[in-house]
């Protein structure tokens, strides 16, 4: 079962160059995650802070959009708001500037 410990820092290191993030997406295998994408280590500057994934397709929101180049991501647990989840994928796209 998944637990906050379970979150994934520097998932993404984006390596192409400036970039502009255009849309993201969740999906747990069974219940509910509140999870949170942050860039470069600094808490809510890239996503919403409580985005709740579930076993439909949930699309966040982004507080910002920039991406530098040798910027990173981070994708965060922050709270298990149903079921017994063991799995959560995330996605996001982009396009370089």
């Amino acid at each position: 079962v998944l637990t906050t410990n379970d979150s994934q820092k520097s998932f993404f290191m984006n390596l192409i160059g400036a970039m502009t993030a255009t849309t993201w997406s969740c999906q747990t295998n069974t219940g509910t995650v509140n999870v949170a994408l942050n860039r470069n280590g600094a808490t809510g500057n890239f996503s919403a802070a409580n985005s709740a994934c579930s076993t439909t397709t949930t699309t966040g929101t982004f507080s910002t959009s920039v991406l530098a180049a040798n910027d990173t991501v981070d994708f965060l647990i922050n709270s298990i708001v149903s079921g017994s989840p063991t799995r959560v994928t995330v996605c996001f796209a982009a396009t370089v500037n």
